[in-house]
C-alpha cells in the first residue's frame, strides 16, 4: 500500500532530479549501479511427487522438517550494461569455505546475524563496483 502511494508525480519527478544530478557529477554515467537484493528459502516448497504401484491405498512419504533459512543473494547492474558478480549473505557468524563448495568461482560469500545487507556489508558491495 506504501508503494503504491508513494508512486506519485512528485516522487517521480524527485527521482529523475537526483538521477539527472548523479549523472553531472559521476561522468561517464556507467559508474552508477542499481543493487538489488532478493532472498532464497533453502527448503523447497513443493513436496516432490510420489512413484508408487498401481492399485497401492498406502503410500508413505518421509519429508524434512528443517528449519526454513534464507539466503539473500545481491545482485547489481550499472548504466552502462556491466554486472557485478552476485553476493550470497548466509545468516551465520563465520563464513565456511564449505557454503560456496559448487559455487561458481565469481560468486561471493559473506555472512550476517540476519542473512540481509546490513551498514557493515554494504560497503563491501560498494566497492565490488569500482573493479
Amino acid at each position: 500500500m506504501a508503494r503504491a502511494i508513494g508512486f506519485n508525480k512528485s516522487q517521480c519527478d524527485k527521482f529523475y532530479k537526483n538521477l539527472s544530478d548523479l549523472r553531472d557529477t559521476y561522468n561517464p554515467s556507467d559508474r552508477i549501479f542499481n543493487i538489488d537484493e532478493t532472498g532464497i528459502s533453502t527448503v523447497p516448497n513443493k513436496l516432490p511427487k510420489m512413484i508408487s504401484t498401481k492399485g497401492k491405498r498406502c503410500v508413505n512419504k518421509i519429508s524434512s522438517t528443517k528449519r526454513v533459512t534464507n539466503v539473500t543473494v545481491i545482485c547489481a547492474m550499472s548504466t552502462g550494461g556491466y554486472f557485478l558478480s552476485p553476493a550470497f549473505i548466509y545468516a551465520r557468524k563465520r563464513m565456511r569455505a564449505e557454503l560456496l563448495d559448487g559455487a561458481p568461482p565469481s560468486l561471493i560469500g559473506m555472512v550476517s546475524a540476519s542473512s540481509s545487507i546490513n551498514y557493515d556489508l554494504f560497503p563491501q558491495v560498494s566497492l565490488l563496483a569500482l573493479f
